[in-house]
């Protein structure tokens, strides 16, 4: 089957810890043969990754981003919104989802472990993306275009960067076993109504050059595996000196003098009303 060698090659340099999985299945069908109605393409994809990924859990966003408007997320109920896999994983195979609303992910094995604080950081301490990191886990974008997700809770280990600012969504969280409580979610935005784009081309060129970013084969980037310890310790080192290295050109001009204006980090408030609730990523 097209592509399979290559890819397990490339599983072959896998961290040993979960693989977090983001995928574009239409970009990743060489792999799976020939097109049999929706659930056997499904079915056939998950059967690749669970061959790649030996006894790796392997873990995918279950991100369901309503909770922001409608402040409630049932965890057994509300569907993945990032990609048909990943839906039809939490509910055919997943062995938990985490109980975190926007920022949920699904997974086989051992789930990351829960909090029932209050407010939930789910970039920040005690999350999924932490226990990643500490567990060597893997970023495995198959057939998906690269996004930072992973690099969100970077950029907020990295001492605050001053282009993205904290925002709390408070609601109602209905856990698996069908208990309710009130909760809060609170992570970092980026401004609203400013073009704000990352240099997603630059960062996979300078982390494929560093060796951090392997490539299914030279200058195919059907599938991308980054593991996550090198990516940690590249970036943190990076953000140091240069706060602003993600952006893109004409992004960083603009985040920069308004900066060097404010004389400080960004705030809400620099953007939207305060009581304003909307989906950010």
């Amino acid at each position: 089957m097209a592509g399979i060698r290559e890819l397990e090659s490339l599983a072959a340099e896998f961290a040993p810890g979960p693989l977090l999985v983001h995928s574009d299945i239409m970009k990743a069908a060489a792999f799976v043969g020939e097109y049999r109605g929706k659930e056997a393409f499904l079915e056939s994809h998950w059967k690749v990754l669970q061959r790649i990924a030996q006894d790796r859990p392997l873990w995918l966003p279950g991100f369901n981003y309503d909770f922001v408007n409608t402040g409630l997320f049932d965890v057994g109920h509300c569907p993945a919104q990032v990609g048909a896999l990943s839906e039809f994983v939490r509910c055919q195979y997943a062995d938990w989802r985490s109980e975190v609303p926007v920022y949920s992910l699904v997974g086989t094995g051992s789930p990351p472990t829960a909090t029932q604080q209050a407010v939930l950081y789910p970039f920040g301490a005690n999350s999924a993306f932490e226990e990643l990191l500490a567990q060597e886990g893997q970023l495995l974008f198959y057939g998906s275009a690269y996004v930072n997700t992973f690099g969100h809770y970077l950029e907020q280990l990295g001492n605050n960067l001053p282009y993205r600012y904290p925002k709390r969504f408070s609601g109602q969280l209905i856990t698996t076993s069908g208990q309710s409580r009130q909760v809060a979610v609170e992570y970092h935005c980026r401004p609203l109504n400013y073009h704000f784009e990352y240099d997603v081309d630059g960062i996979l060129q300078d982390l494929h050059q560093q060796g951090i970013a392997k490539f299914l084969a030279p200058g195919n980037r059907t599938v991308i595996s980054i593991r996550t310890r090198s990516l940690a310790d590249y970036w943190l080192a990076r953000f140091q000196d240069e706060p602003y290295f993600l952006l893109t050109e004409e992004t960083r001009n603009w985040v920069v003098e308004k900066i060097q204006q404010l004389g400080r980090p960004f705030c809400l408030t620099d953007f939207e009303p305060a009581e304003t609730t909307r989906a950010a990523g």
